[in-house]
């Protein structure tokens, strides 16, 4: 297997402004942040390139809540927001915090009405360890323990 490399770019701040891909179908990632410094944008394009095919964009309409909405094939890395393309939908992800700011519960959906929705969560351990996670009380994942 080949070495691959990518490039890291950072703004003032020291937040990771884009992350260069050195491989072949390796995405280029920008970011962008709001005036709070928080992620407000990650666009993905082939590496060079302009035209963004992934573009999530944050909201964080209350502290304890994160809203992710993803636009496919959409824009260009110079556009200041997604364009709304007639007839495309939008993935969203809402995500719930708890007191410590890790994600707890999640909630995704599309505008699309013919795409289910699902949700589930999350837990940690004493140490902060992600050990499982339900959806629709079930547990889909538990994490085992190290010795």
């Amino acid at each position: 297997m080949a070495t691959q490399h990518a490039r890291f770019i950072y703004n003032g701040a020291g937040e990771p402004q884009e992350i260069l891909a050195d491989f072949m179908y390796g995405p280029d990632l920008h970011f962008r942040y709001d005036k709070k410094g928080r992620l407000s944008d990650v666009l993905r394009t082939d590496p060079g390139g302009t035209f963004v095919y992934v573009w999530s964009v944050y909201s964080y309409p209350s502290p304890r809540t994160i809203i992710d909405s993803v636009f496919d094939y959409q824009g260009n890395v110079n556009d200041p927001h997604p364009p709304h393309t007639p007839g495309t939908s939008v993935y969203i992800l809402k995500m719930q915090l708890d007191d410590l700011g890790r994600p707890v519960k999640f909630l995704s959906y599309d505008t699309d009405p013919n795409v289910p929705s699902s949700s589930y969560e999350v837990a940690y351990d004493r140490n902060g360890n992600y050990i499982f996670s339900t959806i629709a009380g079930t547990i889909a994942h538990r994490r085992r323990a190290r010795r």
